[in-house]
């Protein structure tokens, strides 16, 4: 008796009939492996037509690479698990519905150019029990699979994304926030091309400036901040005034597009926000449209960037208050000491050069006593500015209290601290305060001690500066008074 026998009337409709009504691939074998049944949801699938295959076995078959037995000849040869996983991998497991069936699932790259399928298969037996055949059914999971993968990918970056948050969050300044968050995308996420810009807390207007990117230059920085606000053009300033993700997936049609990489073609833009308040942009930039996930990562990063950002800046203003003079805007006492120790150390490791001065203002008390305090604070305000803009970026200058102020001049000669002084002399007597009237001319005594020719303790050579400067004051008072 032959399978198709055994499967009794199906009515007036043949079994080739009622197979090809099902929409789902369906072939069977007999016990001699023959195909005996092959629906046209396989020749849709694989192309290949019933009237070729029927009667023919597996060899037949070419879309299985390398060539191999199919699941439903493994079950009619009575296979063991070994050889079953052996041929279709460890995901391949008994089936739960069918006693003696077998299901999994397989990648074939020579179906559609690459199909994704599941598969089943169980003996078909008599009425006695017996195997007479086997029936094999399969499903196209393509588009399932590549959901699958799409949440398993989205799944893993959150994953690594939210491994980033942690990193970050040991980051102590803001350029050191924004500088190793683009190292950890670029290595971890795959972004290559992103760029943070800020927005100035002084203006009301949107006013972004490139803090740090992947790409470019640092000293390029502020030309293109420049050239940038000057197009009155870009996706990043449109985000930033929306207050919304901008996703554009081709930046030439984009009217509003301002070019930083020749080789962009598209460009996400996700503005940082921290209670309503624009912080800045991320802009991420590729050579293909960025998806909805993409939208998400950077969404959720934004926003924990803006509390990073916040957090950071609040613990720049305490800092900033227990270590900067509030009046002048120059490092306070407490500041200075932690500076000359680490100047100790490096002289102490590497050798070097150091200058020290102590600078203390003439006729200051005069100007409290006899025009104000406000008037004398002024005076300070202006003098704190000249002094930050006479100096070298590489010295450090102090307010030591009161009307004095420490200046520490790095590997310099002898003879260009005395021209710097002379400098500083100039710039203190071209202030200008409108309340300050003539007969108060700003002007300072110095005293200057040496390192190493003075001696090579920090504390002791600030010590013989003030005590120089001292001696120049008197110097200077009896010539005054003269």
């Amino acid at each position: 008796m032959g399978v198709l026998d055994d499967l009794g009337s199906l009515g007036e409709i043949t079994l080739e009939e009622f197979l090809d009504k099902i929409p789902v691939p369906i072939f069977m074998l007999n016990k001699d492996h023959q195909f005996i049944a092959w629906n046209s949801s396989w020749e849709t699938l694989t192309g290949i037509l019933r009237e070729s295959i029927l009667g023919k076995t597996w060899e037949s078959l070419d879309f299985y690479d390398p060539p191999r037995p199919l699941l439903a000849d493994l079950i009619l040869d009575g296979a063991d698990t070994e050889k079953i996983r052996s041929f279709y991998g460890e995901a391949c497991h008994p089936s739960p519905l069918n006693d003696g069936g077998w299901e999994g699932e397989i990648f074939l790259h020579t179906i559609k150019g690459g199909t994704w399928l599941k598969f089943a298969a169980c003996p078909i037996k008599d009425k006695e029990g017996n195997i007479i055949g086997a029936i094999e059914t399969l499903m196209d999971i393509s588009e399932m699979k590549e959901k699958e993968f799409k949440l398993q990918k989205y799944s893993d970056r959150l994953e690594l994304l939210n491994k980033i948050v942690r990193e970050l969050s040991s980051e102590d300044s803001l350029q050191g926030l924004f500088d190793r968050l683009l190292s950890l995308l670029k290595e971890r996420l795959d972004y290559p091309n992103i760029t943070i810009l800020a927005q100035d807390p002084t203006e009301s207007e949107v006013s972004l400036s490139i803090v740090a990117a992947t790409y470019l230059d640092k000293g390029l920085f502020r030309e293109m901040s420049q050239k940038l606000r000057e197009s009155g053009k870009g996706l990043t300033y449109e985000a930033a005034k929306e207050r919304k993700i901008i996703n554009t997936s081709s930046v030439d049609e984009s009217k509003e597009y301002f070019p930083f990489l020749e080789e962009t073609k598209s460009e996400l833009d996700v503005p940082i926000l921290f209670s309503e308040k624009l912080l800045g942009v991320i802009c991420v930039e590729g050579t293909s449209p960025f998806d909805e996930d993409d939208e998400k990562i950077f969404q959720l990063l934004a926003d924990q960037l803006g509390v990073l950002w916040k957090e950071i800046e609040g613990k720049e203003i305490i800092k900033r208050q227990t270590t900067m003079d509030q009046l002048t805007n120059l490092p306070n006492r407490f500041l200075l000491f932690s500076r000359l120790k680490e100047e100790q150390n490096r002289l102490l490791r590497y050798g070097g050069r150091m200058a020290l001065a102590m600078m203390d203002l003439v006729g200051f008390k005069a100007i409290n006593d006899n025009l104000g305090h406000f008037v004398g604070d002024k005076v300070l305000r202006e003098i704190g500015k000249a002094l930050k803009s006479t100096l070298r970026e590489s010295d450090f200058c102090a307010r030591f209290g009161g009307d004095e102020f420490v200046i520490l001049f790095p590997c310099v000669p002898h003879e260009e601290v005395l021209t710097a002084i002379s400098r500083l002399r100039s710039a203190l007597s071209e202030i200008r305060i409108e309340e300050l009237p003539d007969g108060y001319p700003i002007e300072a005594d110095f005293g200057l001690a040496f390192y190493p020719d003075d001696g090579k303790n920090l504390t002791a050579l600030l010590q013989l500066a003030d005590q120089r400067m001292y001696e120049e004051k008197r110097r200077m008072q009896r010539l005054r008074g003269l």
